[in-house]
């Protein structure tokens, strides 16, 4: 009988609670915090809602960080009560008085609220628990050259979670890279002791103006119960902010025409496969040419270009470029493989090798130098089939040309001497007369042959040995990018496309923003996808299918038409 009873208490209560309007009540845990500080707002419904809250209201002055929500009912002498609380935390966008407007739930709304938000302080008070140092050096750098910028997020409580901006440079275009991994340690500010958490990078701006560092905003959500080790579930979030920085990018210093190679250290160095190296007319050598830069990416580095003796032959090998990282920020290092052959016997002296670089510490010009070697060529070996003519640098057969039949007469048997003798009897008219014409007119037949073919591979545009070397060595640079690319690693990709410009043009590319220059726009968005994924916080998340589309259809199309006519780039990579 009771159950029957509560059962219709229930259903009565179900029908006429809609008629009864729910309570909105808005509760802060705080009524004045400071800028980079976050609120807890709690919306406290008594009785059924109408709908939904309309949070839209709120995010004009604040940043909702988290939201949840509980809801309970209970039955009390046969009435029956119900409740429903939803948890924000708020995070203020500005300072001053900012309002919490009335929320409504429907028709049921609640009272507005008024919250102090102090400015957070350019300098941290003394002990703050959070704290977010940024700092760039130099200041005042040339085009090029390397800023290191810091990163320190400082903490003397325990985090139960952060996160912070990526760093976007601003101003002028820039190469940025991370150095390393992050790395932890503990210091001391104002005599309180905090744990920290450093990350660098390296930027290089590539042309004069002001290099802006934005804003950058530190948030961390922290234990309620504060210091570590802390068991508090319950955390809250707090913001910090950074000064946005400013670096004066200059021009390049006055170079004279010499290669621009701004660095705080340049090292040169060669090698040869045998050491000391020997040298035999025909049979190649190779010499190892490695280049060390601290305070550039191995992208930037030069190619370097071995000068010989006038009649020596080279065969340069693909450049291996390498980066690395240390107290003094990049060091890009690069390796050059060169097969050289010597075509003629006797003393010969090598040329030395100077590149010019830029000293940033000094502000002076300073060069690294390879010296001159003098060496001992011994001739080709005996029977080698690979002797060379000085001349041409072309290999001279080892077996003689046939010398025609009548140039050199043998002495014959008796036997056969008379097998011969009726042949030269002038009794006769001698066939040699016919024989001869038909010789000399298979001779004309075969120059006429050889000159329309001559003259139909010049009129196609016939192609010189080291034009067809290049050739091949592109195409092989072209299918390893494609592989690469299909690979979706950004970082060895990026590296891709730098050796296949290099192979491409020559001489006349340094690192992936020159190359792009030549590309027409739809490539050049790929590049810069490519660009923003290395940068990223997830660069896995890059996909190169795309990049592998548009280098198909720009090589079809575009790269057609500019081997018919190389035409001078519109930016000279000189500058």
């Amino acid at each position: 009988m009771v159950r029957w009873i509560m059962a219709l208490w229930v259903v009565f209560f179900l029908i006429v609670e809609p008629v009864f309007a729910a309570q909105v009540t808005a509760v802060a845990d705080r009524d004045r915090i400071g800028l980079g500080e976050s609120l807890n707002l709690e919306l406290r419904v008594a009785g059924k809602a109408d709908d939904d809250p309309d949070l839209s209201v709120v995010e004009r002055d604040w940043d909702i960080l988290n939201q949840s929500s509980s809801s309970q009912m209970q039955i009390v002498n046969g009435h029956m009560s119900r409740s429903k609380v939803i948890s924000l935390t708020l995070m203020p966008k500005r300072s001053g008085d900012l309002p919490v407007p009335a929320i409504c739930f429907g028709h049921d709304c609640s009272m507005p609220l008024t919250i102090q938000v102090a400015e957070q302080q350019a300098t941290a008070a003394q002990g703050d628990e959070l704290l977010l140092e940024v700092a760039a050096e130099p200041r005042s750098v040339r085009v090029g050259q390397q800023v290191l910028l810091t990163i320190r997020v400082l903490h003397r409580v325990s985090l139960a979670g952060a996160g912070l901006d990526h760093v976007q440079p601003q101003g002028v275009p820039a190469d940025i890279e991370q150095l390393g991994d992050d790395r932890s340690f503990e210091t001391r500010r104002e005599g309180f002791l905090y744990q920290a958490i450093e990350r660098r990078y390296a930027l290089f701006p590539g042309q004069a103006g002001t290099l802006v560092i934005p804003r950058l905003t530190l948030q961390a959500q922290i234990p309620e119960g504060g210091g570590f080790g802390s068991f508090a579930t319950r955390t809250r979030t707090l913001r910090r902010f950074s000064r946005p920085l400013d670096i004066q990018v200059d021009p390049p210093e006055d170079t004279n025409g010499r290669l621009w190679l701004p660095a705080s250290s340049v090292t040169l160095s060669d090698s040869w496969q045998q050491q000391p190296p020997r040298f035999r007319v025909g049979e190649p050598v190779t010499r190892t040419l490695t280049l060390q830069v601290k305070g550039l990416p191995a992208a930037h580095l030069p190619d370097l270009k071995l000068p010989l003796p006038g009649n020596w032959k080279s065969y340069p090998d693909q450049p291996l470029r390498a980066g690395s990282h240390d107290a003094s920020g990049m060091v890009g290092t690069l390796q050059q493989k060169i097969a050289v052959v010597p075509t003629e016997a006797g003393t010969v002296k090598l040329p030395g090798f100077d590149l010019d670089w830029y000293d940033v510490g000094s502000g002076t010009w300073k060069v690294a130098r390879i010296a001159p070697l003098t060496v001992t060529v011994a001739p080709a070996a005996p029977g080698s089939a690979s002797r060379q003519n000085p001349s041409a640098g072309k290999p001279i057969p080892t077996r003689p040309d046939p010398e025609p039949q009548h140039s050199a007469p043998s002495v014959a048997p008796e036997s056969k001497a008379s097998t011969v003798a009726p042949v030269q009897d002038g009794s006769g008219p001698s066939p040699w007369p016919w024989v001869s014409a038909g010789l000399a007119a298979g001779w004309l037949l075969t120059l006429l042959a050889w000159w329309r073919r001559s003259r139909r591979q010049a009129g196609a545009g016939h192609e010189q040995p080291g034009e067809a070397k290049d050739e091949v060595r592109e195409q092989d640079a072209y299918r390893q990018l494609l592989g690469i690319a299909r690979g979706n690693d950004p970082a060895a990709t990026r590296q891709a496309l730098v050796s296949w410009g290099q192979s491409r043009w020559p001489g006349q590319i340094r690192h992936l923003e020159q190359m792009a220059g030549r590309l027409d726009g739809p490539l050049q968005a790929e590049i810069g996808r490519l660009s923003r994924a290395l940068y990223s916080k997830a660069p896995g998340d890059w996909q190169g299918d795309d990049l592998v589309r548009e280098l198909k259809r720009w090589r079809g199309q575009e790269g057609a038409g500019e081997r018919q006519g190389d035409l001078p780039p519109l930016y000279p990579t000189g500058k």
